[in-house]
This record gives structure tokens, sequence and C-alpha cells, in this order.
């Protein structure tokens, strides 16, 4: 029901303040109020009038209700007289009473002044100009004190007049209605002057008065003026027991009144936007509807705030403001929360605004896991405490608002277990979904709620959406500007959170797209960028568009792209290093895993022949002069090209590995055996340090002995010498030993390390 309100409530005419005098479109179900207030100032008094007190605090509907009430009275036949006072026009209280009278006797059909007051206010009104040189006799020495004597004579006091308008109601037989609204926003002296009118001065026959205010405000104004005592509102209230006769509550509006009007103004801004929450669209966060989310998260969420139809208008005005400009660059669901967040909990608003990185961290469920989480925690905690205290939060205002922040940033689950759990609050979303739906909670969309606008180094959602659909012609070039623009890892992050969205047809340009991109990609220069640098995110994306592909047949047509795209030498080598993982199913602790190819065995075995087959011809013909040697042009993937892929390509180049190397090694042993040596070692890092070269592990060693059998052995011993080798000479790793500690780690674990079963070298020892 709650939704369908959402959908079909009525759209008013409007959102602003003015209030509503149709007693048709009453919200509130104040109208039968409005009539039996109106009969209650038409009841007889005719020697005294009636004062009736129309209590209600800002924003509550006050002034809707006079309306009410004056269309009541309009209908009655005949209508009583009905004047509006309007007080803040006239700061000085004579000039308000004058006002007051002359107004009433004027809606009476009558008029105040006699003739001779007329011809006296005539007189002051032409001389006035001629005064320089205007006498009216010898004896006048001051002709304009002259005039004004005239004037003063012939103008009648305020009590005079006050019997002259009550003689009038008398003999009009009509009941006069006066009706007062805003006493509580007029200064201390104005309300005195107010009262002042009604109960002394204007104490008519058949009158009544309807007044509307605030009456804690009022009474504080009048008690600050008439007493001195410590306790002076209860002294203006005292005051106001003495005029008003019967002082009335203005009937709250319901809970759910006030939420029906409030959404109804909410669908007028949707709608002025065409914009509207579907109930039958999921949000791409999670599986609820996008006006279940935003109905139960708002009702839960605002509820304790929403006291007054003002402060709903408010909240309307808010979202009217917000989303033209954010249209189509943020989840409208969210805005809406986010816009509540601001109308009703304004300091906790400040307080999200400032501290992203509390809300949006992408590492909230490792700093849980690491110990660090309870150090978030109890920051939020006692940052929203505080603020809580410092503007008296009652404890179900309390509630509510951290149901809403949950709602809003849904990793808060993982701290803050104790929090409710309000609609839409239920799952931890990932950052892949928080990206595609825009969300606040997202770290790239955050500061679009809070500045209302996209950022001058961002790209807007339909720039982006522009880009995943262009053709394979226009797209290349869409992206290299886009990696200008966002930076690589910026861009290739948010492909990777859209990937999974992407139709068929889009995923293939995709793809070709960011192969041809390859010269982009840095290369990684430790493990960690080989995890999450550039190319690393670049070779991940790719390896997901191409499992995206339906067919087995379709992704081997697109992977035999592979193997000849551009780019450098190193895109090629890491992207058969993470295809042969992809392949065995081994991620490493390094390579999160990625989704399964459908790839045929013998696909996936022709690709990765012909990627290293590729890899191996390009490091050849990059080392150029025969007198360059692969392992010195290339020695952090020496090891790969000369041990693993060359013996499984023996027909390129012909000869294999050995024919190649030996050469090398014979002519200059002095320098070439511990470069070669070196290139054979194991690819290592510091925390943030470029690679380097360990000695080689034990399953490279025996690929070495293998291949190379003996010959390679004598050379190294022969360079070395006679002399012994023990197991104390040996460098263990992760340390990059020196070139005389590598022929040493060779030597001993030739001479001591057991060969392995059905060794084809046997033979040879």
């Amino acid at each position: 029901m709650f939704v369908r309100c959402l959908l079909t409530s009525p759209v008013p005419s409007s959102v602003t303040d003015h209030p509503e005098s149709n007693p048709d479109r009453d919200s509130f179900g104040r109208h039968a109020f409005a009539r039996r207030l109106a009969t209650l100032l038409l009841l007889p008094a005719p020697h005294a009038s009636l004062v009736v007190g129309l209590y209600g605090k800002w924003g509550e509907g006050k002034s809707t209700v006079l309306h009410f009430v004056e269309h009541e009275l309009r209908a009655v036949k005949p209508p009583p007289v009905i004047l509006h006072l309007n007080p803040w026009r006239f700061p000085q209280e004579d000039q308000l009473l004058l006002d007051f009278f002359q107004q009433l006797a004027a809606s009476l059909g009558q008029h105040l002044k006699s003739k001779g007051e007329k011809f006296a206010q005539a007189v002051t009104k032409y001389a006035a100009p001629l005064l320089p040189t205007f006498s009216l006799g010898v004896a006048s020495t001051d002709p304009s004190k002259s005039l004004q004597a005239i004037g003063e004579v012939a103008q009648p006091s305020l009590e005079e007049l006050q019997q002259r308008v009550n003689q009038f109601i008398i003999d009009a037989k009509r009941r006069v209605i006066v009706l007062v609204d805003d006493v509580d926003r007029l200064e201390k002296q104005q309300v005195q002057a107010v009262f002042r009118l009604v109960k002394l001065t204007a104490n008519f026959s058949n009158t009544a008065y309807l007044l509307a205010f605030d009456e804690e405000m009022v009474a504080r104004a009048l008690g600050e003026i008439f007493s001195a005592s410590p306790d002076a509102q209860a002294d203006g209230r005292s005051f106001l027991e003495k005029i008003i006769q019967f002082p009335l509550r203005l009937p709250r509006a319901r809970p759910d009144d006030l939420l029906t009007f409030c959404l109804a103004r909410v669908r007028e801004a949707l709608l002025e936007n065409k914009l509207l929450l579907d109930p039958a669209a999921p949000q791409l966060l999670g599986r609820q509807p996008q006006a279940d989310r935003f109905a139960q998260a708002f009702r839960q969420g605002v509820m304790p705030r929403l006291t007054t139809p003002r402060v709903a208008i408010r909240y309307a005005n808010a979202i009217r403001f917000s989303l033209p400009l954010l249209l189509g660059e943020v989840s409208p669901v969210d805005l809406l929360l986010v816009e509540a967040l601001n109308c009703f909990y304004p300091e906790v608003y400040r307080y999200v605004a400032a501290h992203q990185d509390l809300f949006t961290s992408q590492n909230l469920r490792i700093l849980r896991d690491l110990g660090g989480g309870a150090d978030i925690n109890a920051e939020l905690e006692g940052a929203l405490d505080g603020l809580f205290a410092d503007h008296h939060y009652t404890r179900e205002s309390q509630v509510a608002v951290r149901g809403l922040l949950r709602v809003l940033f849904p990793k808060l689950v993982i701290l803050t277990t104790g929090w409710p759990a309000l609609a839409g609050s239920e799952q931890v979303a990932d950052d892949a979904a928080l990206e595609r739906s825009s969300a606040i909670a997202s770290p790239r969309y955050f500061s679009r709620y809070f500045s209302y606008s996209v950022a001058g180094d961002d790209v807007t959602d339909q720039e982006f959406a522009a880009f995943l659909q262009a053709d394979d012609k226009s797209q290349p070039a869409h992206f290299r500007a886009l990696a200008a623009k966002l930076g690589l890892l910026s861009t290739l992050t948010r492909l990777a959170y859209w990937v999974p969205e992407l139709p068929a047809d889009q995923g293939r340009t995709l793809f070709t797209s960011l192969l041809h991109a390859a010269d982009l990609y840095p290369s990684p220069r430790n493990w960690e960028e080989v995890a999450s640098g550039g190319m690393a995110q670049a070779i991940q994306l790719l390896v997901h568009l191409l499992a995206r592909v339906p067919s087995a047949l379709e992704q081997a047509t697109l992977a035999a792209q592979l193997p000849a795209a551009p780019g450098s030498f190193e895109f090629t080598y890491w992207m058969l290093y993470r295809l042969r993982q992809q392949f065995a199913q081994s991620p490493s602790l390094w390579q999160p895993a990625l989704p399964t190819l459908a790839l045929a065995a013998v696909d996936q075995k022709q690709l990765v022949l012909a990627t290293a087959r590729n890899l191996l011809l390009r490091a050849l013909r990059e080392a150029g002069s025969p007198a360059t040697p692969l392992y010195r042009s290339h020695p952090l993937w020496a090891r790969e090209l000369l041990l693993t892929s060359w013996p499984a390509l023996p027909d390129v180049p012909p000869g294999g590995p050995v024919a190649y190397v030996l050469p090398f090694l014979q002519q200059q042993p002095a320098t070439e055996l511990t470069a070669f040596l070196a290139a054979c070692g194991d690819v290592a890092s510091g925390k943030g340090t470029p690679f380097y070269l360990t000695v080689p592990s034990l399953h490279t060693f025996d690929l070495l002995r293998s291949l190379f059998g003996r010959p390679l052995y004598e050379l190294v011993r022969s360079h070395y010498g006679p002399e012994a080798v023990g197991e104390a000479d040996v460098v263990r790793q992760p340390a990059e030993p020196t070139p005389r500690q590598r022929l040493q780690q060779f030597i001993w674990l030739w001479e001591n390390r057991p060969l392995p079963a059905a060794s084809p070298i046997e033979a040879t020892q």
C-alpha cells in the first residue's frame, strides 16, 4: 500500500509553502475541525467580543485551517463581515488601531470621518505645500503649527472611533469575524499591540476574533513585556488565559497522512523530471525494486522527523532542486534518501559529507579482519553519539537515522552489527554492484551527492554509456580519451564493474578495443603490480570479457587475436602467464580466480602454444644482433622462454634452446655463465621494489640439468675451478646472490641433488 501511495498519490498543483484554501484538497482531515470552529465563531455574543485562540507550531497548518474556516463562513447566508488583520504593515500601535477601525467601518459600509473632520483633513493636505508663504493672521508666528492645530482639533480620539465602530456594528446587525494569523512571528511590541486591540480597544459587540499562533512563543513574548519574574513565560501564559476564551489546539496531522502528503510532493518532483520509480524494476544494487527500497527506507528512517506539512514541503523542494542537476549521474533512490538525510537529520548529513573514507572504504572487511574495524566503529559511534546529545535527538530518531545510514552505506553492516536493519540494508554489496548502481556508497560517486555536480576530471554516466555503446571503429579512440582523462587504472576499474552487465555484442567490441590499446598498459615492476597494476587489470578484464562470450567457437575466434596483440613484450608474456593459470584453474596468492572459459581442451592448448610461439619469436627478434643472447636482452623472461616455451616448440626455431645457448656459454664463459644462470633464477621483488633474480628453484635446476646435461656442469666447474663447494656456500632464496654464489649454487646442486626418477640424462652421468 505504501508503494502504491508513492506511485499513485495525486499530484498537488505546487510545492510552495502557501496554505491550502480548498477543503476538497484537505490532506490531514482538518476540514471537520474548521467547520466546527466556524460554527463557534458564529455563536451570538451581542454585548462583547468572542476571542478564540488556535494554537499550533510553525508549519503545522494553522493558516490552512484559517482558510478552511473562512470558506465555511462565506457559505453562510447572509455571510458575516470577515476582516483580516495584518499587524505586519503597521509597526506603531496607534497606526494599527486606526487602520483596523477604518477597515472595519468600510466593511460595514460606513465612514468614520464627519464632514468637519474631512474638511480639516483637506485643509492640512492642500495647504501644506503653501506653508512658506501662507499666513493665518498677524498673531500667527509659525504657520505650520497653526495648520497642525486645525487638524488636531478636528480629529477624534481612538476611544471615540471605537464607540462609532461599535455603533456601526450594532446598527448593521451583522456578525463580524476578525482573522489574525502569524501572531507568533511579530516583534514583542507588535504582539502586545494585537492583544491590546483585541481585549482593551476593540471589544466590540457581536464580534469574534480568531487568532492563530504558537502558544509558547507568544507567551514568552508577552511575559518578557509584562513581567520581570524568572518565569516570565508562565506569566505570559496567564495573560493569554485572561484574553483567550476558547484555547483550541490544532489537531496533529496523523503520521500516515503526513507521509501520504510528502510522497505526493515527491511524486510531483519525479514527474517533473520524467522519472518514476518502477515497482517492477529491480535496483542494480540487490534485488529489491526501486520503489520498495525507497518507500520502506523512507518510512522507517524519516517518520520520527516528519512532523509537519512544512518540513514535507521543504524536502520536496530539496529534491526538485537536486534531481535536475544529477539526473542520470547518480542513483535516484540514493539521491532521494540523501536529501532526506539532509532535510531531517542535517547534523548527520554534514558529518557524512565530511567523512567519505569512513563510509565508502573499500577495505572495511579487511580492516575488520585485521582488528582495525573496532577503531573505525568506535570513531563512528562516538561521533554520532556526540551529535545526538548536542542536538537532542530522541531515541526514536537515533534508531531511525542509524538505519537510514545502513541503507545508504551497506558496508557498514560489517562494523555496526548492532544497528537496526531497515529494508534495503540486509546485504553487504560489493564494489561492482555499488558502482553499477551509481550508489553514494561507491567512492567514485560519493562526492556527486554533496557537490550536485560531476567533477571536472570525471566522466559523466551518459558519456560512459555512450562509450560502451560505441562501435568497433570509434570505441578504441574513445577508450584512449577516457584513459587520458580518468587515468588508466580508474578507467579499467570502472569498466570491470560493468562487464557483468554488458550485452554480448558490446563485450566483443570492448575486448578488441582493450586489446588494441595494449601499448597503454605499463609493465609491472614488482609482484604487487602483477596483481593490481594497470596491465594486470587489463588482462583480467580481457579474460572476463572472453568468458562472457556465449559459445566456445566465438571465444576461440576472439582468443586468436591474443598471440599477435600489439603492445609491449611484457603484455604478451603476462597474458600467457594468466592464460596458463586460467586453464589450470590455479590462481596464485596474488591473482584472483577468473571465470572458466568455454574453450575446449584442444583450443586451450593451441592458444597457449600460439601465444608462447609468438612470444619466443618476438624475444629473439628483439634480441637483435647474434652477439646478444636472449637471456641478456630479456633476463626476467628467459627462464620461461628457454626452459618452458621453447622445448614445447621444437620447430621454432630449429635446434632448440640448447643449440642456441651453448655457443654463447662456450665462447665467453667468464661473462656468459653467470648471466645465463642469473636469468634462470626465480623472479622476486620486495614490497614496492623492482624485480630481481634469485637463485634457480629446484624445479628450474632439474630443467637445466635435463636439457643441458653434463656439458653445462663441466663449463661451470671449469670456470669456477677445482675448489670444493659446501652447503654453507649455498645462498638461500630470496636473497640476490653474487655471480660467484650463482656458480656455487649450481655446482653444489649438481653434485648433491639426486636425479629425478626416470631422468632422460641418467645415461650420461
